[in-house]
């Protein structure tokens, strides 16, 4: 996987940035490992947070976030009678 710099990069010089790179692929591999290693760390801190509410460690409320409301990134209403964990 080669980045693109020009694409990347939103602010700087993309030139100098792509230049910086160079033209090994060390840069990517070390991005797909922090990635993998950052994906890896979520599912780890998710499961953490799911036996904490199964063991009754913290409270939770179900239906907090709705996958539809995802367009803008906006959470959707709480109805009052939602299902707490």
């Amino acid at each position: 996987m080669r980045l693109d710099a020009g694409a990347h990069a939103r602010s700087g010089d993309r030139i100098a940035i792509a230049a910086y790179l160079g033209k090994s692929d060390r840069f990517d591999q070390a991005i797909t490992e922090f990635a993998a290693a950052y994906a890896d760390r979520n599912e780890r801190d998710h499961q953490a947070l799911v036996q904490s509410i199964a063991d009754g460690k913290i409270a939770a409320v179900a239906g907090v976030w709705r996958p539809n409301a995802i367009p803008g990134c906006r959470l959707a209403p709480v109805p009052e009678d939602a299902d707490q964990c």
